[in-house]
C-alpha cells in the first residue's frame, strides 16, 4: 500500500532540523511488524528499509553510505556503517522509541566508549495521501 511520509530529523544537541523525506512510501504489514520502504530527498536519492516492531526498529539505508541500525528502548544497540573508507561498527542507546499508527519516533544517542558523540531525534509522520 502506498502512503505520504514525511521524516524531519533533529541533532539534540545543536537543535538543528533536517527534512529528510518528503514524498510517497511503500508499506507491508503482517501481524508482527510493519515494513515501511521510501527514498530520502538527498542528492543520492538514499533508499531506506524500516522494520517496525512494537519494541524495537530497525534502519537499513542505501546510499554513498550504507548502515543498518537497531532501536530498542532503554537499550545499546549495535548497528554497521559501510562507506568508502570501510565497514564500521556503531553503538547507539535509545532513550525513547514510540510507535502509533501514523507517528514513528526514536530519540538516540550516539556511543563513543561510555560518552555521548551525538544525539539525534528522528520522527516519522506516516498517512493517506488523502488524509
Amino acid at each position: 500500500m502506498k502512503q505520504r511520509v514525511l521524516v524531519k530529523q533533529k541533532n539534540q544537541i545543536t537543535n538543528e532540523e533536517f527534512l529528510m523525506a518528503d514524498g510517497m512510501c511503500e508499506i507491508r504489514t503482517d501481524e508482527n511488524k510493519r515494513e515501511v520502504f521510501y527514498h530520502e530527498l538527498d542528492a543520492a536519492s538514499t533508499k531506506v528499509e524500516m522494520f517496525i516492531h512494537k519494541d524495537q526498529l530497525t534502519i537499513i539505508r542505501h546510499g554513498e553510505v550504507v548502515s543498518t541500525l537497531h532501536f530498542k528502548n532503554n537499550e545499546k544497540t549495535v548497528g554497521t556503517v559501510l562507506s568508502e573508507f570501510g565497514e564500521f561498527q556503531i553503538e547507539l542507546f535509545t532513550r525513547r522509541y514510540l510507535c502509533a499508527n501514523e507517528t514513528i519516533a526514536v530519540e538516540y544517542d550516539v556511543l563513543s566508549g561510555d560518552e555521548v558523540s551525538d544525539s539525534f531525534r528522528i520522527l516519522w509522520k506516516i498517512r493517506r495521501d488523502d488524509a
